[in-house]
């Protein structure tokens, strides 16, 4: 016998993974509950499941909103902070960091940074780049970013680059 505690966790867990196969609906959800009113002592888990579900699918909805998205192709200046320490190329030095400004706009989306050359900016920098907004992996020729399910782009996943030369560095 599996102790309730365990299986109240496991449900909340497994509506949780659920939101990255499929987005909350209110037909399914109100299936479920439907079904789990017939058995009393699980319409807890039920209710746990659910909710796992409904809140893994507001957080992806939240990481698939990017200020950025329509505005891929496009190229202009970016103020950028450096997040993460760079890994150098042969040809490029990669640096992930944070966008604050795009063309004027103020904002605040990841990416990955493409820089020409061998110098590398520190950790925790702040760039002026001037540069080419794509989208991190293309798929059949066409970015991913525009075509396909809307997740293929999130931020988490630092799916925007930034090709970039620097105007100027330094804070």
């Amino acid at each position: 016998m599996i102790r309730t505690p365990y299986v109240l966790a496991g449900a909340l867990a497994a509506g949780l993974a659920s939101a990255t196969a499929w987005r909350f609906s209110l037909v399914p959800a109100a299936l479920a509950l439907g079904l789990a009113a017939l058995r009393p002592r699980a319409s807890l888990a039920v209710a746990l499941a659910l909710a796992g579900w409904w809140w893994g699918s507001e957080r992806l909805q939240a990481l698939d909103r990017s200020v950025l998205a329509p505005r891929i192709g496009t190229a202009g200046g970016a103020i950028v902070d450096v997040t993460e320490p760079p890994r150098r190329g042969r040809y490029e030095v990669r640096v992930r960091a944070v966008a604050v400004r795009w063309s004027g706009a103020r904002i605040h989306e990841p990416l990955l940074v493409l820089l020409p050359g061998r110098r590398a900016p520190p950790q925790g920098a702040r760039l002026r780049v001037l540069g080419t907004l794509r989208c991190a992996r293309p798929r059949g020729g066409s970015c991913a970013c525009t075509a396909g399910p809307p997740t293929a782009c999130t931020p988490g996943s630092h799916g925007r680059r930034l090709l970039a030369s620097p105007a100027s560095g330094g804070r």
